[in-house]
């Protein structure tokens, strides 16, 4: 044959596939990335910005209400609150929750990432915060977009090639 030929043989196929397999059997490297970019993400949502209506980050939130600033420069002067203007801060505490290493809970094939932290009166705020209701607009925190999951699909398949590069949250 005067052509090119490629010759594939069966050992150099078991290689490659063990070497899948091991990668695949310690996914913590790759778990540990992926989590620390899920919270990195979710902390520039502490910064004023939303995402619009296509789950696009780096939009403003829309203004607070008038009522809602002024109960919240009233908790900053008795010292109870650390932001008055900023939607999602007024203690810090869900804002600390989620940046803690105790909000990711690493498991052998996944994690999770949150928190169920509550108001002094037990109030479950975040989720309300996430979905809204009548009287609290809903300000989607905690959500990852098409682009963002796309990213960690090729931080996976880096992972599997030996590549792995830190993901960086834009």
């Amino acid at each position: 044959m005067d052509g090119l030929t490629i010759t594939v043989e069966q050992k150099d196929v078991d290689r490659m596939l063990n070497r899948l397999i091991k990668k695949l059997d310690n996914p913590k490297p790759l778990l540990k990335e992926l989590s620390r970019y899920v919270r990195a993400l979710t902390m520039k949502m502490f910064v004023g910005r939303r995402p619009d209506n296509t789950m696009v980050r780096g939009v403003k939130w829309d203004r607070l209400k008038d009522s809602t600033l002024k109960q919240k420069r009233a908790l900053v002067k008795r010292g109870k609150a650390v932001a008055s203007d900023r939607p999602l801060v007024r203690t810090g505490k869900m804002r600390g929750s989620l940046k803690s290493d105790s909000a990711i809970k690493m498991q052998k094939n996944g994690f999770t990432y949150g928190t169920d932290v509550r108001s002094e009166k037990g109030f479950p705020y975040p989720g309300l915060h996430n979905k809204g209701d009548g009287k609290i607009p809903k300000r989607k925190w905690l959500f990852l977009t098409m682009d963002e999951l796309n990213q960690m699909a090729h931080a996976t398949k880096q992972y599997l090639d030996g590549t792995l590069v830190k993901l960086r949250a834009k």
